[in-house]
């Protein structure tokens, strides 16, 4: 997984690894296991699903299959950082739940996300777990 992740994050990302990727590329390896057990490899199997089946290829397939999937979800993970951290003089110092305490740093879209899930959705429907995460 670390070489897939770092490979992914030098040569295909415009966003470095930020956590919670490794999250995504567990759950693409995973299934990539459970559908190879389920296309057993006989002598009638075509050479083309061998080779696609072929666990030897694991960390490649999942490569290519990680860094298709982060082409949709890597402005999960893109907050403007770098921007905020330049700014970090004159920014104010953030405090909500899912960013660190007191660092300074971008929002991304995904932290905003949970932040509304959090604040508002989580607070209408469900009083008791809201104030409890609070």
């Amino acid at each position: 997984m670390r070489r897939v992740l770092f490979t992914h994050s030098k040569v295909k990302s415009r966003v470095d690894y930020r956590q919670g990727m490794h999250e995504l590329l567990a759950n693409v390896i995973y299934m990539m296991c459970i559908e190879r057990e389920k296309c057993p490899v006989t002598d009638s199997t075509p050479e083309y699903i061998r080779h696609v089946v072929d666990p030897n290829f694991l960390e490649e397939d999942s490569y290519t299959l990680f860094s298709e999937l982060m082409e949709n979800c890597d402005i999960w993970y893109d907050g403007g950082h770098e921007e905020a951290i330049l700014k970090a003089r004159t920014s104010i110092r953030v405090e909500t739940p899912f960013e660190k305490e007191g660092v300074v740093l971008g929002m991304t879209p995904l932290s905003k996300k949970l932040n509304k899930i959090q604040g508002t959705l989580l607070k209408k429907h469900d009083v008791m777990l809201s104030e409890y995460m609070d």
